[in-house]
């Protein structure tokens, strides 16, 4: 009788073990897919505002660049979660899982004060943020705020 008590609470607490487990890998393979999502849709961005002409068409939600030798590029987020890159007709996704995407219009574009100055070679991004789970795992969450993308000057 003693055994097989002493065998329950190493069975529950073997289980309780492994439950807590498969969540702590739930959330590190949650943040591990935001940071691949982070890297690559930042790597696409920086490297178009890098090689634009100009930045153009500048609202809450999206903007316009200019190329000298391809079409304009323009990102737009659609409020249901998506940040697009659209370029001569083709569409790609590069951020998935946005719960908010606020670009800033103009240097005095945030009521708060908390104004990031910018140039008209300057992409300002107030906020960028995501959120998802998996499962029964809790919402992971990641937030970029306040940083600008600047093009080169040749």
């Amino acid at each position: 009788m003693v055994s097989t008590s002493v065998f329950g609470f190493v069975v529950a607490g073997s289980i309780a073990s492994t439950m807590m487990f498969a969540k702590i890998a739930a959330d590190h393979e949650n943040r591990a897919d935001f940071s691949s999502d982070m890297r690559n849709g930042m790597e696409t961005l920086s490297f178009d505002v890098r090689n634009a002409d100009a930045i153009t068409n500048r609202t809450d939600t999206s903007f316009t660049l200019t190329f000298p030798t391809s079409g304009p590029v323009n990102y737009t987020y659609d409020n249901i979660g998506v940040i697009t890159r659209t370029q001569d007709g083709q569409s790609r996704d590069v951020f998935r899982s946005v719960d908010e995407f606020d670009v800033l219009t103009s240097a005095a574009d945030e009521p708060t004060g908390d104004v990031l100055n910018y140039d008209k070679d300057e992409l300002s991004i107030e906020t960028l943020s995501f959120s998802a789970g998996r499962g029964s795992s809790n919402m992971t969450r990641l937030k970029a705020t306040n940083f600008s993308l600047s093009m080169r000057n040749d």
